[in-house]
């Protein structure tokens, strides 16, 4: 397993969920269930692409964006605060 998929899973796991993954020859299978559905995207070994793990979240996003019986957890910003010099 590499940094990006440890990214991804890390991800997941923020947002509630309990993933799994799954190795190919070239590919990951990264999956998860919402009720009784499971839910997948599939991600190569070594990408080639530095923005491949804010893809892969965009798809993950894409992928919950509609299901029911999922509730995306509150995450609470602090702000910065501004201090004058």
């Amino acid at each position: 397993m590499r940094d990006h998929h440890r990214q991804l899973l890390r991800y997941l796991k923020a947002r509630g969920l309990k993933p799994r993954l799954t190795p190919g020859k070239k590919h990951m299978r990264i999956e998860w269930m919402v009720g009784n559905r499971t839910y997948f995207i599939t991600c190569a070994i070594s990408p080639s692409d530095q923005r491949a793990v804010l893809n892969a979240r965009a798809e993950i996003r894409r992928q919950l964006k509609g299901v029911a019986g999922f509730q995306w957890p509150v995450v609470l910003c602090r702000k910065k605060s501004r201090r004058r010099s």
